[in-house]
Formats: C-alpha cells, structure tokens, sequence
C-alpha cells in the first residue's frame, strides 16, 4: 500500500452524538420546542469516556476527533462552568493515558443559546470577532497543552444550511439571504480562531465537500448546481487568491487566508444531485473521497489534507475508501489521515439514536470495526506531527 506508515486513522464524533445536548445550547431549546427528539446523554461518552477511549486504542484508531462543547463550557455569556472545564480536562488527560491524540474541535452543528440566537451567531460581526475569539483564546488556555490538535469549526456548510436554508436546526430559517451571512460569517469565524490558536498545537479546517452535479443537463440544472458547488468549493479562493467566493453571496477578502491554517481537514458528504430549483437530493456513495481529496489537492492550498469525518456502512465499503486512499496518496496526493464518523452508536439530531457508529451503543464492535482496526495496526503510534505535515503550513 502507499499509505504511510504514520497515515493518521482515527475516530470522531459531535459532542451531541457522544454525550446529547448541553441544558443551554440552541439544540436543547430546539428539543423543548418539540422539533427533535430529545437526545438524553447521546452515547454515553460523557460518563464512559475513559472506557470508550480505550476502546479506540485497543482497535488502533489513535486519533479521536471530539468536541470541547462550547454550551457547557459557557452556558450563559461571560460565565465559564468550572466544572465543565475540569470535566473536559480529564477526557483529555485519559485520552493522553490511552495513548490516543485528540483533534479537539470547537464547534460543531451547537452554540450556545445565547450565542447562536441571541446573539445571531457567526452571521453577527460582533459575535464572531469579540464572543467567539474570547471563547478559543480560554480554551487554547485552558487546553492547548493537551489537545494534538484544534478544530475550530466542523463542517461550517452544514451549520449555515442547516439553521438559515432548510429549517431543520435552530433558528430554523429559511432565508437565502441569511444562510449566505451565516456561511461566509463561519469561515471568517474559523479565521478569527487561527489568529488566537496559531503558534501553539496545528490547526485544521473541516469543511464539508462532496461531489455535486446537475441532475439533469438542462441549462438551468448546471447554474443551480454550480452555485451548490461553489458552497462547497468556493473556500479554494480564499487559499489562493484572498477571496471567499460561496455561492450565492458576493466575494469576500480575507487576504490573512492564503497563510491560514496548518492542515486542510474534510469531512465527506454524500453525492449531491441539483435541481433546476436548486434542490439538493443525496446519494451514499463513500468511494468519492479520492475524487474529493484529488480536487483539494489540485484546487486546495499546499497543505497537507486529512479527511476528519467520513460514515462507512460495512466492510466493503471501507475496503473500498481504503483502495482510494491509497491510490490517491499514490498519485502525490498529501494526504495524511483518514477518520471514522460517528465512533459510537448515539444521536443524529432530527433522526434521534440510530445505528451508524463503528461500535453499538453496547461497545460491540462491527465488522467494519475490526477491519480498520487491521488496517490501522499497520501504522505506528503516534508522537507528534512529522516535519512533512509542519512544513505544509505556516501554522
């Protein structure tokens, strides 16, 4: 196989898929009101963490992409739970005991309610350039010696669609205009954070991509689909050119990009298919991650590429992505490491608990489990990031 010998596999997961939603995060207001089913503890991480991390080192999965829940960590504005803060300090100190390096992301589908609604999230230029820069810089103090690296905002596509175009997280909007601010205001928010992170542990993007075409051939279907394609893709110019180009909205300048982040992190998304509406309908189709991280690579800054969350359903098909992996980094791709989502069975929001995770909620693992576990013991432990991935970005 071209993988390397230190090819990072590891494992990831929300914090509401791993231990449900914080009491004042916008997601349980969300619950009160009766739009989800109520998540409860998640999947037990909160409580069985030092268990479950062990689960993972047994398995060889020795990266673990997991979320330091802002909600929890600040339940109301300007008041940092101590609690919470020591609570996430021992999930860190027994995933360093494990043995296991943890990629600590900052926000990922929650806010806290009083971020998020009252004060209108990452849309709000006072939010994101004051609440939200104060917010990383506690936790880069009060974590930045334990965590392997930071994740500042998981899948900044999904949280804008999700709250301001489809109406299916809070606020529940669906206002074009409002889902363009929130997605352009979560990739500056994801900039504000490398300012205050950089200089410590590697920082990573993790934006959500996917292979998305017209469904028809019509004139109208490929406009449509374009301006889909440019949310998931227009985050390429700002690397290159300074310029933050997502569909729908105008460009933006962010020159600081283009030295911006050690890592580019992926999460793959299912194939998309649009409209003449501009409709999106899906597909599961996981052996589209060689195209994805060849068009990064092609399209992308020069940084490394590690894909931090992608669902495998079976063992063929992670045999599959594993075969593309590999004749990617083959082809000179930089890819360094490749993530499984969710780890454990728990919560996907409107769907309530289901049944995706590597392992059962009874800690069982599924065969895909235990393949990756025969693939990633191939790799050795990990230490620190290697000279190829620091020489990737300015970090």
């Amino acid at each position: 196989m071209a993988l390397p010998e230190d090819f990072w596999w590891g494992v990831a997961f929300a914090s509401v898929q791993a231990e449900g939603a914080a009491p004042e995060s916008d997601w349980r207001d969300w619950e009160r009101q009766g739009r989800a089913p109520y998540s409860g503890e998640g999947g037990g991480f909160g409580t069985s963490y030092r268990d479950d991390l062990r689960l993972f080192a047994a398995h060889n999965l020795r990266h673990v992409r997991l979320t330091l829940e802002w909600s929890r960590l600040e339940p109301t504005n300007g008041n940092v739970d101590p609690w919470a803060v020591e609570h996430y300090r021992r999930v860190l100190a027994a995933a360093a005991d494990a043995g296991l390096a943890v990629w600590a992301t900052l926000v990922d589908r929650t806010l806290p309610g009083w971020f998020g609604l009252d004060e209108r999230g990452f849309r709000d230029q006072r939010a994101r350039s004051y609440y939200w820069p104060r917010h990383v810089e506690r936790c880069a103090e009060a974590f930045g010696a334990d965590v392997h690296a930071w994740v500042p905002i998981a899948r900044p596509l999904r949280l804008a669609r999700a709250g301001y175009l489809v109406g299916s997280a809070p606020p529940g909007r669906t206002d074009p205009r409002r889902f363009g601010e929130a997605l352009v205001g979560a990739h500056q928010a994801g900039l504000e954070a490398w300012r205050v992170l950089r200089g410590g542990p590697p920082v990573a993007t993790c934006y959500d991509v996917a292979d998305v075409r017209p469904a028809e051939a019509g004139l109208t279907e490929r406009r449509a689909a374009a301006q889909v394609d440019r949310s998931h893709w227009g985050w390429t110019t700002a690397f290159r050119d300074g310029l933050l180009e997502l569909g729908g909205g105008p460009q933006v300048q962010v020159p600081l990009q283009r030295e911006a982040f050690d890592l580019v992190g992926l999460t793959i998304e299912d194939r998309v298919r649009v409209d003449a509406e501009g409709r999106w309908t899906s597909a599961h189709v996981p052996e589209d991650v060689a195209a994805l991280v060849r068009r990064v690579a092609e399209e992308g800054p020069e940084r490394p590429v590690v894909v931090l969350g992608q669902h495998i359903a079976s063992p063929d098909e992670l045999g599959g992505v594993a075969d593309e992996l590999d004749g990617a980094v083959a082809d000179g791709v930089p890819l360094h490491g490749w993530f499984a989502e969710p780890a454990i069975d728990g919560y996907e929001g409107a769907l309530g608990a289901t049944e995706r995770g590597l392992f059962t909620s009874d800690r069982q693992a599924r065969p895909q489990a235990e393949l990756l576990a025969e693939l990633a013991g191939r790799s050795r432990p990990p230490d620190d990031f290697s000279n190829a991935v620091l020489l990737g970005g300015p970090g």
